[in-house]
């Protein structure tokens, strides 16, 4: 990764901008099919090693987490666009057959694509108050998402339950996620529900859908319940 993310020495900055930073794309591709296939194996604490880890980056000014948008859910060559970037990861089985051996039965794939992204905008939710921003998860304004949850957009309710199912199979483990960070159970209980809103309000907030949006309540809103 360190050597994806700091480009080739003498690697000219300047150009076409999807071009100069195609590194975007292949940590994007990488850390969503890393982090299916962990889910997809029960393994939700190595999914996030991946995204807790610091990394040297072009700049070289200091070493980073890839817990970006650029580098998640909107890299420059989609146009930023986190729904058209997701399109293009749900396509990949048809393009890359060798994905048929580890996700071998209907909708492995994209089940455990989205398992992967409700832990990372779980993990999202308590970066931010670890870093002290927990006026952003209570304030109503939408919140400029990393992990961006593209496939309740989807409309798949049937995706959606099984992804959950997955995500929280191991209810340990997806304590951990805050348990390692020694943050208490209670506080994360406490601020869960502004984090709902917060999350509800983004989905309402795209535009162009062919449905209402987002009239029901998203997948992990119990989450704090169902995994205590």
């Amino acid at each position: 990764m360190d050597d994806i993310l700091s480009l080739p020495k003498g690697w000219v900055s300047g150009g076409y901008t999807a071009i100069v930073n195609f590194e975007e794309t292949i940590v994007y591709v990488y850390q969503a099919l890393h982090g299916g296939l962990c889910l997809h194996t029960s393994q939700l604490d190595q999914a996030l090693q991946l995204i807790k880890a610091k990394f040297n980056t072009k700049d070289n000014i200091q070493k980073q987490t890839i817990l970006k948008p650029n580098y998640i859910s909107r890299p420059t060559i989609f146009l930023n666009s986190p729904t058209f970037a997701w399109a293009f990861l749900k396509e990949l089985p048809k393009k890359w057959l060798w994905l048929e051996k580890p996700f071998s039965a209907k909708d492995d794939f994209i089940i455990a694509l989205s398992a992967y992204y409700l832990a990372l905008n779980v993990f999202e939710f308590i970066n931010l108050i670890i870093s002290g921003n927990e006026k952003a998860i209570i304030d109503k304004d939408i919140i400029s998402l990393s992990a961006t949850l593209c496939f309740l957009l989807d409309n798949d309710e049937n995706i959606e339950r099984q992804a959950y199912r997955l995500f929280t199979n191991d209810p340990k483990q997806v304590k951990n996620i805050w348990n390692n960070l020694g943050i208490e159970n209670s506080r994360v209980s406490e601020l869960w529900p502004y984090w709902v809103t917060n999350m509800e309000q983004w989905v309402r907030s795209w535009k162009g859908q062919e449905r209402p949006l987002f009239q029901k309540e998203i997948v992990h809103k119990y989450l704090m319940d169902d995994i205590n």
